[in-house]
């Protein structure tokens, strides 16, 4: 960027002279104002004739300010100290004048105590930038000090180190522009005490936080509420310019701690820096609506999505030399980025890695007719002469999906035709070299890789979605060792790959994919390339190119539909359990496999993993094709997993009727009395919702108020624990316990059928052991517990406000949350606020017959002395987001266990493990059924 020249006078000047082709319509792409949606503005805001000449009010009208305070409660949960002792806010007519204000400020007071005249202070600033920033420092007389944008707090704190002067203030874009890159709570906090070392203004641009497109990014003002960080001078700024898509309106604000707020108004007042009446109102309605930002969130995915499907999914764009953004940095010391095409964590703007930014510019301008901005324009020289924006694209991703379509494709063809592409500094071959990043080696972009004919063969600009080059390949192309990367404990693959479900199951445990942060790539990647060594169709699809979805296919005869198998690779963290045995190392002791994941899930994706393989050597046909999704994410709501799947894609579950997935075969803790296998026909509903009890506070040495929050807190927490919510029994629970009562002991089969005759009455329970009695309690009533309180600020100080986090689990049928929540109140007797946090999708009526019966006859068959029984699980799955296809969902983890064995005890335990035996034994179950028949 050439200093007093704007970016888009310099883009001006490049294209002077060149003319768009002729019949196409220029599209803009060089500039993030969004046409995806169009702001609910108030109606009449023109005809206000008393609001336009009325002089407007400093500091913003009662009505804006409530404004920001109720969205900053609704997206960050931040409650206290607003406009109070701890957090201050000021409106501001959008970032530019923002970060111009609060770097003059910044600056004045650093030249007011700095030990030596005309010492000139520094202002820290991301690099590549958005150009505000840099203009905002030399307009104050600043000198600018730039870090890698993305490159996390060890740049940050080197950039600071490397300033020659006193640093006046310190900017971070979270998420960043043009990058997209999200720092994480860590980062944060490293770079909040880097700036409080040095005596600077923290000054953190949040404009582009309400357009993730994929993990949320943390709001700092939340991090200041809860302690979790504890600056000094800092400013957090937020505008309806990229919310609301009305960058017209010039509305946003800055928060920060009191002083800083308070010099920061007494400028803006002074230079008579204010909002118009009808402006102030157009502003508080925006914020106070969130439905139009979900439109413009839904409506860049698909944006998104389409630049999966037209440039992650082509040769061309894989392996590009350069940073393709920043996403692969976690915050604290970088990463350097990720090669090539990827998408963004955040924001409208595609970050393209070329051979020369200005003369793709130009040429995508003379021969497509789009406007794109060049990275240089957006960066400055560093200290080695680089611009690190240099050699690359931004690209708006703000236009409503026809026109995206068109103009990603004249993009893609348009940078291929020409050769800007890059790979090595060299231009783009045909796409079969490739770069040696992680992701590539993984075989993976962010969508749209497809292999062995899964969708359409067409090829790129043909309609379809392109090949694309795999690990495998990519080897056999460049005569190299193979690129898979393997990570430690090392999962490297010896020859022959592995075919029993226990082999397979330890190489699975071996890849530590913990959710979070997931990071399933290579575990997915060895998944691929295991399946296409046996010829089997697969295709990788993804919303976070570190997380991909494996899809696979096996084709069948045809005679009946399409069966679903659906598994998920990530599992639950390890830290602070007490594990005797290494979890990730997946060792077999005493018989049994050990590790993280053994029970859930990756011992049962080991079983239909082996099955497919095994269908696959025999040559065997199954009656149905058999589909195989493997999923991330489902320890953690499912986002980039079966949600991204079912939502985005479909049409790859087509005609399927029904679907296995996760659960069943964790006995009920009745093994001492029969070998139960439980099989899952249906799942409980998820409701999680936040309550807040309220009363008078006062001293602590006082006896407490029978209306205060403490006894409030007492009454509810004695209601739900007490299992006071009304028992309903369901005829699929009806029908479980009466195959229960048959098939155990006479003492314990009394006992089961008389809970079923008063299942209100667990007393007879009792005998059976704590957890088949508490299992069978879960069945036949809506269950709540508490699990997150928090209230009171001291010792001596009745709190007036608490809130408990409640973890509510609704029967599956026609029972509503609405009914649930009032069940709830008046349970709990006392006034209360209920907030919604969590609302689960609801779950059908479980069906009995037809593939429950098959799914029986199975176990049946393998293990005659066993006894299938249908069961509702408590917990939820991905089943749940399937069920939304109209699929019917199965939980089936065929499983041989001996009495001592409690399996259900060992999800998310420490010392997770399952045996040999009860692995192949599954296999073999799973083999079974897809030789068919399904019906």
């Amino acid at each position: 960027m050439t200093s007093g020249r704007s970016a888009f006078a310099l883009l001006r000047d490049l294209l002077d002279g060149v003319p768009p082709p002729a019949g196409r319509e220029p599209v803009r792409l060089h500039l993030g104002e969004s046409r995806l949606v169009t702001p609910p503005l108030p109606p009449g805001l023109l005809d206000d004739a008393e609001g336009w000449t009325r002089y407007p009010p400093l500091g913003g009208t009662p009505e804006l300010r409530a404004a920001y305070r109720g969205w900053l409660e609704r997206r960050f949960g931040v409650r206290r100290g607003v406009d109070d002792e701890t957090i201050a806010i000021e409106p501001t007519p959008g970032t530019k004048q923002a970060v111009a204000a609060a770097v003059a400020l910044a600056v004045g007071f650093t030249r007011a105590r700095a030990r030596r005249d005309g010492e000139t202070p520094t202002v820290v600033m991301p690099n590549p930038f958005y150009p505000t920033y840099l203009a905002g420092a030399e307009a104050a007389g600043a000198r600018p000090e730039f870090f890698a944008g993305g490159d996390g707090a060890a740049a940050v704190a080197a950039a600071v180190d490397a300033a020659r002067s006193p640093v006046a203030a310190l900017i971070v874009c979270n998420p960043g522009n043009p990058g997209g890159e999200i720092l994480p709570e860590e980062a944060l906090g490293e770079i909040t005490k880097i700036a409080a070392m040095a005596d600077a203004l923290l000054v953190v641009d949040e404009c582009y936080t309400d357009l993730s497109t994929g993990r949320e990014p943390p709001g700092y003002l939340s991090l200041v509420e809860r302690g979790t960080v504890a600056p000094g001078r800092f400013l957090v700024l937020h505008s309806l310019s990229k919310r609301s898509a009305a960058p017209g309106l010039r509305s946003g604000f800055a928060a920060g701690d009191p002083a800083t707020v308070a010099a920061y108004a007494a400028h803006n007042r002074a230079c008579g820096v204010s909002s118009p009446l009808p402006v102030c109102a157009a502003a508080a309605a925006l914020w106070s609506d969130d439905a139009h930002v979900a439109r413009l969130r839904s409506a860049l995915a698909r944006n998104w999505d389409l630049a999966d499907e037209i440039l992650g999914g082509h040769p061309g764009f894989l392996g590009l030399s350069g940073s393709g953004g920043f996403s692969g940095s976690d915050g604290l010391t970088g990463s350097g980025g990720l090669p090539g095409y990827h998408r963004a964590e955040a924001g409208f703007f595609l970050w393209l890695p070329v051979a020369d930014d200005e003369a793709a510019a130009r040429d995508l301008w003379r021969d497509q007719g789009l406007s794109v901005m060049p990275g240089r324009y957006l960066a400055a020289e560093g200290p080695d002469g680089v611009n690190p924006g240099a050699g690359h694209l931004r690209v708006a991703l703000v236009h409503e999906e026809t026109v995206m379509r068109e103009a990603l494709t004249r993009l893609r063809d348009g940078l291929t035709q020409r050769g800007h592409l890059v790979r090595g500094g060299q231009p783009a071959d045909d796409g079969r070299s490739m770069h040696g990043g992680r992701l590539v080696r993984a075989g993976l972009v962010s969508a749209g890789l497809v292999r062995g004919g899964l969708a359409s063969a067409a090829g790129p600009g043909q309609g379809g979605e392109a090949a694309v080059v795999t690990p495998r390949a990519a080897e056999a192309a460049s005569q190299k060792a193979p690129a898979q990367e393997a990570t430690s404990p090392s999962p490297d693959e010896p020859s022959p790959a592995p075919t029993t479900a226990t082999a397979i199951a330890q190489r699975l445990i071996r890849f530590p994919t913990v959710n979070p942060p997931g990071d399933e790539a290579d575990c997915v990647g060895w998944i691929r390339d295991l399946l296409d060594a046996a010829g089997l169709e697969t295709r990788l699809l993804a919303a976070d190119p570190r997380r991909p979805n494996l899809v696979a296919r096996l084709p069948g005869r045809g005679a009946e539909p399409p069966l679903l198998l659906q598994a998920h690779a990530d599992v639950v963290p390890v830290e602070g359990q007490p594990w005797t045995r290494p979890p990730f190392a997946g060792e077999i002791v005493g018989g049994e496999l050990w590790g993280r994941g053994a029970v859930d899930m990756k011992g049962q994706l080991a079983m239909m993993l082996a099955a497919l393989l095994r269908m696959r050597a025999a040559g065997e046909e199954p009656p149905g094709d058999v589909i195989l999704a493997v999923v991330p994410d489902e320890e953690a709501g499912s986002t980039v997993g079966a949600r991204f799947l079912v939502g985005r894609h479909p049409e790859l579950f087509a005609g399927v009727r029904h679907a296995i997935g996760e659960d069943g075969g964790a006995e009920l803790g009745l093994g001492a009395y029969a070998r139960v296998h439980p099989v899952v026909v249906g799942e409980k509903r998820t409701c999680w919702v936040r309550v807040t009890l309220r009363g008078p506070g006062g001293h602590a040495s006082r006896v407490p108020s029978a209306d205060g929050a403490v006894r409030k807190l007492a009454r509810l927490l004695d209601a739900i624990s007490g299992g006071g919510l009304g028992v309903r029994l369901t005829p699929v629970v009806d029908h479980m316990l009466g195959e229960l009562a048959r098939a155990l002991p006479p003492e314990a089969g009394r006992a089961v059928e008389a809970f079923r005759a008063d299942p209100g009455n667990a007393g007879p329970l009792a005998g059976l052991g704590d957890t088949a009695s508490r299992y069978l309690q879960s069945l036949v009533r809506h269950t709540v517990t508490a699990t997150v309180l928090r209230g009171g600020t001291v010792t001596n100080v009745h709190p007036s406000e608490i809130t408990v986090e409640l973890d509510g689990r609704l029967l599956p049928g026609d029972f509503s949350t609405e009914d649930f929540l009032a069940e709830l109140r008046a349970l709990a007797g006392c006034e209360m606020e209920i907030e919604m946090l969590v609302e689960g999708e609801k779950s059908p009526p479980p069906r009995l017959g037809g593939f429950y019966d098959r799914l029986a006859g199975v176990l049946k068959d393998r293990d005659p002395g066993g006894v299938p029984v249908p069961v509702i699980t408590p917990a939820s799955t991905d089943a749940r987001v399937f069920r939304g296809l109209g699929i019917e969902c199965y939980g089936w983890m065929p499983l041989l266990h001996g009495p001592e064995v409690v399996y259900r005890d060992r999800l998310h335990c420490p010392d997770e493990r399952v045996s040999v035996r009860a692995l192949e034994f599954g296999a073999d179950c799973f083999h079974t059924l897809l030789r068919g028949p399904w019906s």
